[in-house]
């Protein structure tokens, strides 16, 4: 007497889409927490950039400016001694200038771990950041 069983394979079927729906699931806290971590990094790096050069004044007479050239190449400095730091790769960098104020982005390309198994292998963050001079009492 033979017994047919029509469910034979169906619990492999049901581990195998449940093991990857958990690594997806596990993959989006694990990389998406180091992608916050990364975009907090990038604002971090982007305001002190910033804050430094603007630091960079130009004092003529009673008007007191940001001076472009230094501002701009302090700032940069800042942001490739930062990427140095860190393990990170700052892609991207760009320090623009105003008479009162300094803006600088950043961008810092995250690697994934486990959302590389679905084909995401990498996340680019930004920040964009300004800081002005403010005079003291």
């Amino acid at each position: 007497m033979i017994v047919r069983r029509d469910d034979e394979g169906s619990i492999t079927a049901f581990t195998v889409v449940i093991t990857v729906a958990l690594l997806l699931c596990a993959g989006l806290v694990f990389d998406g927490g180091r992608i916050l971590a990364a975009r907090r990094q990038a604002g971090g790096i982007a305001m002190a950039a910033a804050r430094r050069g603007a630091q960079e004044l130009d004092v003529d007479g009673a008007a007191v400016t940001v001076d472009d050239a230094n501002a701009r190449t302090e700032a940069e400095a800042f942001v490739d001694r930062a990427a140095l730091a860190s393990n990170d790769t700052v892609a991207f960098r760009r320090a623009s200038t105003v008479p009162d104020a300094v803006t600088v982005e950043v961008r810092i390309s995250q690697p994934t771990f486990l959302l590389g198994l679905v084909g995401i292998h990498s996340s680019v963050v930004k920040a964009i950041r300004t800081a002005r001079p403010v005079s003291g009492p």
